[in-house]
């Protein structure tokens, strides 16, 4: 398998620009410094797999997708099955679901960010 690293990180590029982050701002995302980054979006360093791990989670995108050897998002994915399960919600059901989401999403973040400090 051949994998363009120039077509890599003109994605990657794409994606962070989406978010208007500066390469600094993904660099420390993902704990590497601001030149690696540089080098990953300019097809200079080939990307590593926990690099690929992370940038898959952070953007929501597969890993083929980022490397290039398939098209749908995760993301895509995912939202048609959130609106196919909340369709035949009432408009107050709909905003408890929010609220539980919005709060499981904090809680999953705080805990990815602390650990486990059991």
């Amino acid at each position: 398998m051949h994998i363009r690293y120039k077509d890599v990180g003109n994605r990657i590029r794409a994606l962070r620009s989406e978010r208007n982050w500066s390469q600094s701002k993904l660099a420390e995302k993902l704990g590497i410094a601001p030149t690696h980054m540089s080098n990953i979006e300019n097809g200079k360093t080939k990307l590593g797999l926990e690099i690929a791990v992370n940038l898959s989670e952070i953007f929501q995108v597969s890993i083929e997708w980022l490397i290039g050897k398939s098209n749908p998002k995760v993301v895509e994915k995912y939202g048609e099955e959130l609106a196919n399960l909340i369709s035949d919600s009432t408009p107050s059901e709909k905003e408890l679901l929010i609220n539980i989401v919005n709060d499981t999403k904090k809680a999953i973040r705080n805990y990815e960010r602390d650990g486990d400090n059991t």
